[in-house]
């Protein structure tokens, strides 16, 4: 499911879509398309140990 962060009416910009989490249950990700929007204050940097998926097929 993806929703438009931003859409303006007359020229159809889009600044980024809101999507669901692979990672947790009930958590978004943005897709930022400007980045002049956003303004980064602080990183971390995580060393992944594992990454478990599973899946189901869609009807």
């Amino acid at each position: 499911m993806f929703r438009n962060v931003e859409q303006r009416k007359l020229g159809q910009t889009r600044s980024g879509i809101e999507y669901i989490s692979t990672m947790s249950p009930d958590g978004v990700n943005l897709a930022v398309f400007d980045n002049s929007l956003l303004k980064c204050t602080s990183t971390t940097v995580y060393d992944v140990k594992a990454l478990n998926y599973s899946y189901d097929k869609v009807k």
